[in-house]
């Protein structure tokens, strides 16, 4: 059964930042997740947002302010993301990554 996880979009010291929805979590830590897990971004910036991944995934659809990602990202393999906004607001990158289970 996979997990869903939350990522907050906000703006920081000028630059759109991600924040794991975890207990203590820094901005820009990353997410780590198993392969299948279920991503949503929720967007607490002014700005509707485009999620742009290396490698080149589609993530989900553009984010409209105060709302959450639609549809959920299936989680594959590890990536790297950045958004894009309309104001060319720069964005750090952020990173989900796949940690595969251990075996026993």
């Amino acid at each position: 059964m996979p997990n869903t996880w939350g990522i907050e979009i906000a703006i920081q010291n000028g630059k759109i930042s991600f924040r794991p929805d975890l207990p203590n979590a820094p901005i820009g830590q990353p997410l780590g997740v198993h392969r299948n897990d279920l991503v949503v971004w929720i967007n607490r910036t002014d700005l509707t947002l485009e999620l742009v991944s290396d490698p080149e995934f589609f993530l989900t659809n553009p984010i409209p302010p105060g709302e959450g990602s639609r549809p959920f990202f299936v989680v594959t393999t590890s990536i790297t993301y950045t958004a894009k906004n309309s104001l060319h607001i720069p964005s750090q990158a952020h990173k989900i990554v796949v940690m595969e289970p251990m075996i026993a």
